[in-house]
């Protein structure tokens, strides 16, 4: 009885359990929901706000021409000390209003944090 069950698992397994093939290219197949940025679709899926969003908000900003990020280095002993500029642009076409909110917001977070 128990070889019977250990062959029909295994049939089951090489049938159904196999894992996907990772060699393989994975393309995503859907669309990004319209007028909502980045940190708002992940605020609607989690429902609660994490610091990733805001990563994902800037680089969008930056891919919409908003802002520009810049990479800058230092080298400190052996090594070498990265870190990041935003550079803002001044896109007159600032029709939707997330992203109008989404600037104002983060700008002024910036500078209150660099008062401090």
């Amino acid at each position: 009885m128990p070889i019977l069950v250990l062959v029909l698992m295994i049939a089951v397994f090489f049938r159904y359990g196999r894992e996907i093939d990772h060699n393989k290219t994975i393309i995503a197949r859907y669309e990004p929901p319209h007028n909502l940025s980045p940190g708002e679709a992940g605020y609607l899926l989690k429902e609660k706000y994490e610091p990733s969003f805001i990563s994902a908000d800037v680089v969008d900003l930056a891919v919409k021409g908003y802002l520009k990020i810049r990479e800058t280095s230092e080298k400190v002993l052996f090594f070498k000390k990265k870190s990041y500029e935003l550079i803002r642009l001044d896109k007159k076409d600032e029709k939707n209003d997330n992203i109008r909110l989404i600037k104002k917001n983060f700008w002024s977070h910036c500078l209150k944090k660099a008062m401090w």
